[in-house]
């Protein structure tokens, strides 16, 4: 038998919002008043198909009816591994939609979100990135972002099932030239200029030409900052608290774009252990900060499984491998 694949998959949704409310022993979602929309007329309006959609009312199984309405559409599979790619092709119609995604809202008490959905087997991790283009539409469309991971446990797992729980997962934003700064002068910067501007302290840093490993020389500048580990597996709390300060110091974010030739990104590392799955979404706070400030996100997931995941101690290794990978060098 084929060994499975890691995949991902994108799609856009459009949803009634409301909240969970607890019905004697379980929770159901309660649709607000003004929320219900036929999906038929989101299918004429945006004209495009739907993938999946349902009224509120309509049935569900043989006992329950739908609670909200939704309509979910712009399915893309492309690349297998590459989010960034999926999200793009999922946009590509919709960004020419956003005067009429504007009249929905004005209409219904509705929720856009941007699904991203990795199902990852093995340990193959795909490549999750959102980029100008993704948080210029995010932004201007009032969407959110949603990552929906499943976990396919490796063969280890079944030993430690009932142990403690170990997934984490961490933000922080970082400062780094684009491109090697050895054939890209206007992207090497001193990072306590960096410090001095924003006034900020960083957690780690490094100069085109500073000492690295092992007889290396930095070949590129970074600057990482704001590290958050709040919640332990909540990522959009992590990004809240990453962006906290850096919110207040667009205008010398952009000065900075202005002097080198960099890039802004915020980074969400997840360490999965044992099929844990840590809670990822961008919210319209973290999409508005990104799309002002010209930021990207990265997704860099790690998934330990088995043994290995029990002789880790210190997730914040993690931390320092991750640093460590994304230093390039050059041979002294």
């Amino acid at each position: 038998m084929e060994q499975e694949k890691t995949n991902s998959y994108t799609y856009f949704s459009i949803g009634s919002n409301g909240e969970l409310k607890k019905k004697e022993w379980y929770y159901t979602f309660v649709a607000n008043e003004g929320s219900d929309f036929d999906p038929a007329y989101i299918t004429k309006l945006l004209g495009i198909q739907p993938i999946d959609s349902w009224m509120k009312g309509d049935p569900w199984n043989k006992k329950h009816p739908r609670h909200f309405s939704s309509w979910h559409a712009e399915r893309s599979e492309k690349d297998r591994l590459d989010g960034e790619a999926q999200c793009l092709d999922t946009i590509k119609n919709l960004k020419h939609k956003i005067p009429e995604l504007m009249q929905i809202k004005e209409q219904y008490d509705v929720g856009f979100t941007l699904f991203i959905v990795p199902k990852i087997h093995n340990g193959e991790t795909p490549y999750l990135k959102f980029n100008k283009e993704i948080m210029e539409f995010c932004y201007l469309a009032d969407v959110d972002i949603g990552v929906d991971m499943y976990i396919i446990s490796g063969e280890n797992d079944e030993a430690h099932k009932g142990e403690e729980e170990v997934t984490h997962c961490y933000t922080y934003f970082e400062i780094g030239s684009v491109g090697s700064s050895a054939t890209n002068e206007k992207g090497a910067f001193d990072p306590d200029d960096m410090t001095e501007l924003l006034g900020i302290q960083p957690f780690d840093n490094y100069m085109k030409g500073d000492p690295c490993e092992e007889g290396y020389l930095c070949r590129s500048s970074s600057w990482r900052a704001e590290k958050s580990d709040a919640g332990r597996w909540d990522a959009k709390a992590q990004c809240v608290e990453t962006i906290k300060n850096l919110k207040y110091k667009i205008s010398e974010l952009k000065q900075i774009k202005e002097q080198y030739d960099v890039n802004y990104v915020i980074h969400i590392v997840p360490w999965v252990y044992q099929g844990e799955q840590p809670c990822i979404s961008l919210d319209k706070e973290i999409i508005e900060f990104c799309y002002l400030a010209d930021v990207e996100i990265v997704v860099d997931i790690t998934i330990i499984s088995g043994e290995e995941a029990w002789a880790d101690e210190d997730y914040y290794k993690g931390l320092d491998a991750h640093n460590a990978h994304a230093k390039s060098y050059d041979t002294l």
